[in-house]
C-alpha cells in the first residue's frame, strides 16, 4: 500500500487573499511540522453570511474543528496537531469571530445536521438571530388590538 499525505493547505485559487484582507494572525508558540513544512502562525479569515448559512444547513459535518479548517486554508488533521497551549489560543480568537448563533452552538455542543440525517435524529438547525422589534413610542407591543379598548 501507498499512502498519500493530505495537502496542508487547500489550494483554491479562486479564493486568494486580497490586499489589506481582514485576517487575523496567531503565532504559534510551538510550530507545526508536517510534509515538510513548517508552519509558525495560523491566519484565521473572517467568518461571511456563507459561513453562517452552510452552519445552519448542516454542511460541516466536521464541527468546529471543520469550519476552523475552511477559514484557515488549513486541513484539520494540521489543526488537530498544534499543541494544546496554541490550539486554546487559536480557539478562542476562533470564537470572538464567530456570530452569535453559531457560538452558541458550539459551546453547548450542538453541530446543525442537514438533510434526512438531521431529521431522524430530531436535530433543527438553529436559524439565524433577528433582533427582537423594539416596542414603539405609543404602545407596549407589536401588531394590533383586535377586539381591544378604543
Amino acid at each position: 500500500m501507498t499512502a498519500t499525505a493530505a495537502p496542508l493547505r487547500k489550494e483554491t485559487p479562486a479564493e486568494t487573499k486580497p490586499a489589506g484582507s481582514l485576517s487575523i494572525s496567531v503565532p504559534l508558540y510551538v510550530p507545526i511540522t508536517r510534509a515538510g513544512r513548517t508552519i509558525t502562525s495560523v491566519e484565521i479569515a473572517p467568518v461571511k453570511f456563507d459561513h453562517t448559512l452552510r452552519w445552519n444547513e448542516g454542511k460541516f459535518e466536521g464541527g468546529s474543528t471543520a469550519l476552523l479548517a475552511e477559514l484557515t486554508g488549513l486541513d484539520q488533521a494540521t489543526l488537530r496537531e498544534m499543541v494544546e497551549v496554541d490550539a486554546q489560543r487559536v480557539m478562542a480568537l476562533f470564537m470572538t469571530l464567530l456570530p452569535a448563533s453559531i457560538r452558541a452552538d458550539i459551546e453547548r455542543g450542538v453541530v446543525p445536521v442537514a438533510g434526512e440525517a438531521g431529521e431522524a435524529r430530531g436535530a433543527t438547525p438553529t436559524p439565524y438571530p433577528m433582533a427582537a422589534p423594539e416596542p414603539g413610542p405609543d404602545h407596549d407591543g407589536v401588531g394590533f388590538d383586535v377586539g381591544g379598548e378604543q
